[in-house]
């Protein structure tokens, strides 16, 4: 990974301090997506994509990600999950 002169140590506390309407000792760096091509640029490896194959390819994409951000000195790790809700549909006849 590269090396990086940043001085900002990651507080994920300064974070929901802000989040729960406190006032934090500085503004929390966040952001809301950072791509992993970006991330990969300062680890200097591929990510392990999370639908690889191999054994615990999430757990270790995961782990890349939030080694590369603590790094980038960011106060939180943006997460996600796919809910898989049912749908259905009915098609109907075109009446345009």
């Amino acid at each position: 990974m590269k090396t990086l002169s940043l001085q900002r140590k990651p507080d994920f506390g300064r974070f929901l301090t802000a989040v729960r309407r406190g006032e934090p000792d500085v503004v929390p760096f966040i952001e809301l997506i950072v791509d992993d091509t970006v991330l990969e640029r300062v680890l200097e490896e591929p990510l392990v994509p999370p639908d690889t194959q191999a054994d615990r390819a999430m757990e270790a994409y995961l782990r890349n990600r939030m080694r590369c951000l603590a790094a980038l000195g960011y106060d939180h790790v943006e997460t996600g999950c796919a809910i898989p809700f049912r749908r259905e549909a009915v098609t109907g006849e075109d009446t345009a």
